[in-house]
């Protein structure tokens, strides 16, 4: 797991969560490309989990804290991270990163100040 360091939160994402009704499934296109550039940028183009090369065509978004149970954070960036696709199609066992850990929680917050999770 790789320990990000946070950039500053992308501007369109910080005007689209200003809007009523705002959610992530909603981000605009713009802000939604913006906020994967900022993602690869502070990670240096690798998922967060894995380390595999990632790019803005074949990447997710992750919620650190899954947004199924806390939708209060699904547009905080800091509990947002860019992951790869993770086998995601393929069976269990042959899946990674989010697609296997999916709704499930985390001990180790790769973009906490604390923890060395390299």
């Amino acid at each position: 797991m790789k320990q990000i360091v946070k950039m500053r939160e992308p501007r369109l994402l910080k005007q689209h969560k200003s809007k009523q009704f705002a959610s992530f499934d909603n981000i605009p296109i713009e802000a939604k490309k913006e906020l994967r550039n900022n993602l690869l940028i502070e990670q240096g183009y690798i998922c967060c989990y894995c380390m595999r090369r990632i790019h803005s065509e074949q990447m997710k978004i992750e919620h650190f804290k899954c947004q199924n149970y806390n939708e209060e954070l699904q547009l905080e960036y800091s509990n947002l991270l860019g992951v790869c696709l993770g086998g995601e199609g393929s069976p269990m066992q042959l899946q990674t990163c989010d697609t296997r850990k999916r709704n499930l929680g985390l001990s180790i917050n790769p973009s906490a100040k604390e923890p060395n999770c390299e």
